[in-house]
């Protein structure tokens, strides 16, 4: 039998799969490609001190969806609250 795809809509990602997003947007945008990552926000996130190339790691929850102003906000109280963005 076939399985049903879970649906994610309503899931929101975790910030380290949001960070892990961001970085593959990035990589497009470097490559010219179309991508909706603005340079406005590549420079807000150079600002916070943000690597564009790391490790991976797998990404442990998943729940509601969030803006990219959220999740830069919220990448904004990581680093106040641990000194750095390395998530």
């Amino acid at each position: 039998p076939l399985r049903k795809k879970e649906d994610t809509s309503e899931k929101e990602e975790s910030l380290g799969a949001w960070v892990a997003k961001m970085r593959g947007k990035y990589v497009l945008l470097k490559g010219g490609e179309k991508t909706n990552l603005t340079h406005e926000q590549v420079d807000k996130l150079i600002a916070r001190g943000f690597k564009w190339e790391t490790g991976f790691k797998k990404p442990t929850m998943i729940g509601p969806r969030k803006t990219w102003e959220e999740r830069f906000a919220e990448l904004c109280a990581y680093k106040s609250e641990n000194g750095h963005v390395n998530v």
